[in-house]
């Protein structure tokens, strides 16, 4: 009887193999919305901004990593990422602290 007790409490050590480690990821993608004079101006490009998200995947932080060239398309696809849900990266079962990156192509992602 020992002998199970001792078992099952090393098997409650190891991870779960019904865990698979995933990475952060984008649960709902808001769109920016483009207004008009950015249109007519033409301003286009790709913006790409670091989400910091916490454990629950509550965004904690925004950067732009990759910046479209123009202050207004890049303070764009900040708002959107704010808006945007996301799901923490996963690590041995438990939900971990991640960065995702979330990119906005103009004008391909946008909204009017």
């Amino acid at each position: 009887m020992p002998f199970l007790a001792l078992t099952s409490s090393i098997a409650a050590d190891r991870p779960s193999t019904h865990c698979i480690d995933r990475e952060p990821k984008v649960l709902r993608r808001i769109k920016p919305q483009i207004p008009d004079i950015v249109w007519q101006q033409g301003d286009f490009g790709s913006t790409i901004v670091t989400v910091v998200l916490d454990a629950k995947g509550v965004p904690k932080r925004f950067l732009i990593y990759k910046s479209s060239g123009y202050v207004v398309l890049d303070q764009l696809a900040i708002d959107a990422a704010h808006k945007s849900t996301y799901a923490s990266a996963t690590h041995r079962c438990h939900d971990v602290p991640s960065n995702l990156l979330f990119q906005v192509d103009y004008p391909g992602d946008i909204g009017r």
